[in-house]
């Protein structure tokens, strides 16, 4: 199963961001749960993207509906500097290992 798939994936799609909690242990050592929020971060932005990337095609000729596509897509940025921070965390504490 996809975690993006279903209602979940369709408000990600649509900007709604919905908020994330993972109750439990995600794995039973700190790597493996690195890699699952590496991947869950990574996955996340790349929906995103395409995302955006699809509605830039699409309303290339409707500039002003681009306009408003392109600032939901900022305002998310703005919003959710946690994924960026995140992912800098945990290149942070992988280069400390090795």
């Amino acid at each position: 199963m996809n975690l993006f798939e279903g209602e979940f994936g369709d408000e990600v799609i649509r900007f709604e961001t919905p908020i994330v909690l993972f109750g439990g242990d995600i794995a039973s050592c700190s790597s493996v749960s690195e890699l699952f929020y590496r991947d869950f971060i990574s996955t996340w932005e790349q929906v995103i993207e395409d995302r955006y990337k699809l509605c830039m095609k699409e309303l290339a000729p409707a500039e002003c509906d681009f306009r408003k596509i392109q600032d939901q897509f900022y305002e998310w940025k703005k919003n959710n500097q946690w994924a960026d921070d995140s992912r800098k965390l945990l290149e942070e504490l992988r280069r400390r290992r090795e």
